[in-house]
Order: C-alpha cells, then structure tokens, then sequence
C-alpha cells in the first residue's frame, strides 16, 4: 500500500500547485452543419438562427455491431458501424481504422503496437489541434474501465474561420489504456457525445489482442473531483522465477489548469521485491506537460541502504541513502501491517518508510498510519508531512478508496477493479 499511495496520491501532491493560484488527425476544420457559433446570429437574411445548441443534443440510435481487425490477427474488436471498417497498418504496425456512423464524418481510430503516454498524448493532440482551430473548452468526460482496463474521453468544443466565415466545431476523443496495444479514438463533428461515448466503450470493451500481458494481480483506480474524472491508475504484479515479485503502476492524470488547458502528466513505476516484501530496486519515470521531469532508478545494496541515480528535474543525481530499519516495504506487506491493526479497539498508529523520487529522490520518506478503533473500524489516516490523506480499507486491509487534500479541493481516489490474488509475503 505504500507504494500505491505514493504512485497516485504523490502524483497529485506534486502537482498540488498547479490549483492553488486561483499521431492522429488533429481538427482542422469545424463540421459543414456547425456553422455561425452564434444562435443568435442569421447567416443571410433569408436563414433561419443557427441553432448550435440543437447540434449539440445530436445522438444516434444504436447501430448494428462488426467485428474487424489486420490480416495478421494481431488484434480484433467489434464496433456499431453502419459499414465494414477500413483498415490501414503502416510500416511501423500502427493501424488506423476509419468507422462510418452514418454521419458527415467518419469516426478515426489508431492502435499501436507499443505502450504509449497516455496523458501526453491527450495533451498533444489538443495542442496540435489548436494551432488550426480556437477552444473554447476541453474538459474530461469519463475515466473508468472497459472490460480490465483503463479508459478516458475527453471532448473540446473549438471555432475556426473558413472561408471568412466563423464555424463552430466539437471533437471527442476516446483512450484505451492497454498493456500491450493502446487505442485511441477521435470523432470530428458537433453532437453525438453520448452516441460517441456508447460506442468507443463498446469497441474498447469487446477489443482483444493476440499477444497477451500476464500478471499474477491487478488494480485499477479512477481519480476525480468535484465528480469530474480527471485520470486513472493501474498496477499489474508479476511473479518471477526466482521468488520475487515486480510491480509495475502506470498513473495518468489530466488537471484542468483552465476551461481550455489541461496539465498531462504520466508516471511509471516499475518496483521488484524479494519473497520477505522488501523492496530491492524501483525505478520511477515521471513526464509531465510532455517533459520528462524524473528518471531515478534506486537500487538495495545491502540491509538499510539504497543507492539512487537518474535525472531529477533537469539535473543528474547520484548517491545513497539509509534507512531506519531493514529496507523499504513493498505495499503487500505494509497492507498485511494495515490488517493486524484494523479491528483493534483503540486507535493504532505505526509509523512506515517509503520511497517516491516526485516527493523526495535523494532520501525515504516517513509515512504514519492511523486507524480509528471499532467506531470507524475501515477507516486509515495516512499522514506524509502536513499532508493527511483518509483512505478506507476493505476487510482484507487493501485501500478502496482515498481522499487527499489539495487546498480548498479534495481529489477522490476509487478503486473501481480487481482480479488475480495479491502477494502473500512471510
């Protein structure tokens, strides 16, 4: 659980002062209906007001569902359509689907061969596309599941002068955050959001891949606030043949920093523990508004020390660190820890070290953790400086969900999946 906590709640204390001061075809042009963004507005005297509001509310009845993927069969997926996908795979195996909807525009989807950044990559597409269009908002629909894993949709509503004349558009945008082959989806045309939204998760869900990601256990948490999702974390544990385990925990947060600017930031982390849950070695990769802002790989020398190397803000680190007892612990055994003292009738406290190089990459860091005795028998406070962060844990001692402060707001942390059987260290 220290680990978890850090992955994601880290991550957003990091990022906590960006709310205290108060390879895809990118739009180019606003669809032909979308004309005058003003209602109020005639485009002759002889027309009727132009009614973007009545665009807006668009939708779609359900269509009838295809099932299409490469020759290879590297992958399939089925998708509402009203007539067979078009596919294309370029030199590099990234392939680009054209959907027919029924509508002006095609729906474009391209699905890649590697993992990508998935907040960077919402972030790019935006920031190319504003270079020929205008927004005037770009705001997060949904983050959740689809089938086992992560998903988003984010929607922007732009202008654009064609022809002298000012059109007004609306793209969706959908990401599957797969292990092996993500997907992404863009949709081009004013309305059809919720048709949009139905669609790209069936496609999502029903999408399978040839080449399979194993793991022993998995969680996948959704990030929010003030009800408006904002990102997603995944972890994904493997045993290895020599007894140890790797975790590896992808986050992805977009941050509104304005009604038409969003702050991507993507962390990786990927952490192999010995058969007793100390930690032996981590490595933390964290890039945000397309920078890579950390690079630091920590590695056991022998009990209570770390050895750490990498790139930490633009600058090169290297050196060690101790701890004050045997080694760091992986989240496994800091859950076990949780577990013991979870019923007990008076409050319990114990204080843990972790390690997150976003707070501190020179040195391990103490978190203390708080229950609250038999009249609030799930809930744990988790305090990391002047920061408290109240999770609730199920029965087994896993966090389901978490709270953390930043400033006036609070950001929701909600594990929303489960599968496979967690470690059990002795």
């Amino acid at each position: 659980m220290t680990s978890r906590i850090c992955a994601i709640a880290t991550l957003v204390l990091s990022l906590a002062t960006v709310f205290l001061p108060a390879c895809a075809k990118a739009p180019t042009s606003a669809t032909q209906t979308a004309a005058n963004p003003d209602p109020t507005e005639q485009r002759d005297a002889d027309s009727a007001p132009f009614d973007l509001e009545g665009l807006l509310a668009r939708e779609l009845k359900p269509l009838g569902t295809m099932s299409f993927g490469p020759s290879d069969g590297a992958w399939t997926a089925s998708v509402e359509t009203v007539a067979e996908p078009t596919i294309a795979v370029n030199e590099e195996g990234v392939g680009t689907v054209a959907i027919d909807l029924g509508t002006e525009s095609s729906m474009s989807c391209f699905v890649f061969n590697t993992p990508i950044d998935i907040g960077g990559t919402v972030e790019n597409f935006f920031k190319l596309s504003a270079q020929n269009v205008t927004y005037s908002k770009i705001l997060t629909k949904f983050s959740g599941l689809a089938g086992r894993h992560p998903m988003m949709i984010v929607e922007g509503l732009y202008t654009v002068v064609q022809d002298g004349q000012k059109m007004a558009g609306q793209v969706k945008f959908g990401i599957l955050s797969h292990p092996v082959r993500p997907v992404y989806c863009t949709f081009d045309e004013v309305g059809y959001t919720e048709s949009f939204s139905r669609i790209v998760k069936g496609l999502f869900t029903t999408y399978k891949t040839e080449k399979k990601a194993g793991f022993h256990y998995a969680e996948v948490w959704r990030a929010e606030m003030a009800g408006r999702p904002l990102g997603f974390s995944v972890l994904r544990v493997t045993k290895n043949e020599d007894n140890t385990w790797t975790s590896r925990n992808q986050s992805t947060l977009l941050l509104p920093r304005s009604p038409v600017d969003l702050l991507a930031t993507d962390e990786l982390t990927i952490a192999t523990s010995d058969a007793k849950g100390f930690v032996t070695s981590k490595k933390s990769i964290a890039v945000m508004a397309g920078e890579l802002s950390t690079n630091i790989d920590i590695k056991r020398t022998q009990k209570k020390k770390y050895a750490y190397q990498g790139i930490f803000q633009g600058k090169q680190l290297e050196g060690t660190f101790k701890t004050k007892k045997k080694g760091l612990l992986d989240e496994f055994r800091v859950t076990q820890k949780v577990r013991k003292i979870l019923n007990n009738k008076a409050n319990k406290t114990f204080n843990l070290e972790s390690y997150n190089a976003q707070v501190d990459p020179t040195r391990a860091v103490e978190i203390k953790y708080e229950t609250q005795g038999q009249n609030d028998p799930q809930t744990v406070l988790i305090h990391l400086g002047q920061i408290t962060m109240t999770g609730t844990a199920d029965k087994e001692g896993y966090m389901e969900k978490l709270a953390v402060p930043l400033g006036a707001a609070e950001m929701q942390l909600i594990r929303v999946h489960v599968e496979g059987t967690p470690p059990g260290h002795k």
